[in-house]
């Protein structure tokens, strides 16, 4: 805030941040429009943010495992502007990299989707803005359109998540083993996680409200 000269709205109350980080009140806006709230599909999507190169090795060794494991029936689409530029042969028919895209081409990836990973990654050191000044749009999404996220555990209080929420792992070697929970999971125990985000969207849209008022 100083950096950028807006000191001057602190004195005035006329500044928010999306998670009313730093004492600062909180403007959460998370709707897109009326999206259709989808049950788990059969062939499970997953939503994927790669913007670091660490991220990409650790996604694509999380497919390796799976893939060995026997675990097939699931699809990635890694959104918007990505540093991957090669994905194995092995893999082609798993991720499909969209590259920067319209907003609506976007949305209808949401909406078929049944998990976001944001790949926020504790390894990672400016990832660390995260946790208490920048917020993940993935935030947003998983807000808008009633999606858990796959989310490390260091990054779970921040957004407000936990287990009834969210799919969590405690380290980046379990991201395969979480992966193959979410794509076993039953649809009434995705509903749960559904039904929490959505009493999660709601209250921070009152408290967001509130503080416009």
């Amino acid at each position: 805030l100083e950096v950028y000269g807006h000191n001057k709205y602190i004195a005035q109350n006329k500044i928010f941040t999306l998670a009313g980080q730093q004492g600062i009140p909180m403007l959460n806006p998370h709707y897109f429009g009326e999206v259709r709230i989808q049950d788990k599909a059969q062939k499970t999507i997953f939503s994927v943010v790669i913007n670091e190169e660490k991220n990409t090795k650790l996604l694509f060794e999380a497919c390796r495992i799976l893939i060995k494991n026997e675990i097939s029936n699931f699809k990635i689409y890694v959104t918007g502007r990505s540093v991957i530029t090669d994905i194995p042969q092995y893999l082609h028919q798993f991720i499909k990299v969209t590259g920067k895209i319209k907003f609506i081409d976007l949305w209808n990836i949401y909406e078929k989707s049944d998990f976001l990973i944001p790949m926020l990654n504790p390894d990672i050191g400016n990832h660390s803005r995260y946790n208490n000044g920048t917020v993940t749009g993935s935030w947003q999404i998983m807000m808008g359109f009633l999606k858990p996220a796959i989310i490390h555990k260091n990054f779970t209080s921040y957004y407000r998540l936990d287990k009834s929420k969210s799919v969590i792992y405690s380290s980046n070697n379990d991201l395969a083993k979480t992966m193959s929970l979410s794509i076993k999971m039953k649809q009434d125990e995705y509903k749960k996680l559904q039904t929490n985000l959505k009493l999660l969207a709601q209250k921070v849209y009152k408290e967001s409200l509130q503080n416009l008022r």
